[in-house]
């Protein structure tokens, strides 16, 4: 199951049936989404950036994947 969840991140597809397959009926989450970010460190070798989310509802599985991957 992890592998198929693993492969299914990578994947530019973005395929999300492993998860779909292997969360149960009656998974719960959330989707982070920014409202706000404040870049604290730029350049090599890497670039930090603080942000603060929206506290989000618990979703279903499907509206979950939905809302993740989503713009």
């Amino acid at each position: 199951m992890l592998a198929a969840w693993s492969s299914g991140l990578l994947a530019i597809s973005r395929d999300m049936q492993g998860f779909r397959e292997g969360a149960c009926a009656d998974f719960l989450g959330s989707v982070l989404r920014p409202v706000e970010s404040r870049l604290v460190r730029s350049g090599p070798p890497i670039e930090v950036h603080q942000s603060k989310v929206t506290e989000g509802s618990a979703l279903g599985r499907d509206e979950f994947l939905r809302g993740a991957f989503l713009p």
